[in-house]
């Protein structure tokens, strides 16, 4: 919405080359992210053991060991996640929002009389994306999450699904 804003305020148009340039560079990091889900997946190599406690409870507990180098006995199950911002899931955000911003603008430029109602568009069609991904990911997250607990094999069918799917969406930008 920045990068929409600044080119409507301006009143300069979006190159051809630059619009397309950035929807090139989205395709490749779909197929980068892809590729990324697939190979953790198959590097994390998930398995399932039966952990029983000294009050006599036992369950079910699916981990990896990707990466580690000591035997199964001595690797505690707990971990933690890294602090601070997520940088990784801004810049990716960042970058579709750019790719669509291009689009964008030319539309608002084209069917508003002014820039500051373009501005206006910009920034309601903005809100409306940053909901719409909102909810998207919630509607992806909740089956993930109960997947990882309880069916290892499920959710291990839904990453590589969506590492597939964002590939092939990729290719089909890239293409």
């Amino acid at each position: 919405s920045v990068f929409a804003g600044a080119v409507l305020l301006s009143q300069r148009a979006v190159s051809p080359a630059l619009a397309q340039g950035l929807e090139l560079a989205v395709g490749v990091m779909l197929i980068l992210l892809g590729s990324n889900v697939l190979y953790r997946l198959i590097r994390e190599r998930v398995h399932i053991h039966v952990h029983r406690h000294g009050d006599g409870r036992t369950h079910i507990h699916a981990h990896s060991h990707g990466g580690e180098s000591r035997p199964h006995r001595q690797v505690p199950h707990d971990h933690v996640h890294p602090p601070g911002f997520p940088l990784r899931s801004l810049l990716v955000g960042m970058m579709q929002g750019l790719a669509g911003s291009a689009a964008l603008v030319v539309l608002a430029a084209t069917a508003l009389g002014s820039p500051l109602e373009g501005l206006g568009y910009v920034l309601l069609f903005g809100l409306g994306s940053v909901l719409g991904m909102a909810l998207l990911s919630a509607v992806i997250s909740v089956p993930l999450s109960l997947t990882a607990n309880y069916l290892t094999w499920a959710h291990r069918g839904i990453r590589g699904a969506a590492g597939a799917v964002s590939i092939l969406l990729g290719g089909v930008i890239v293409l």
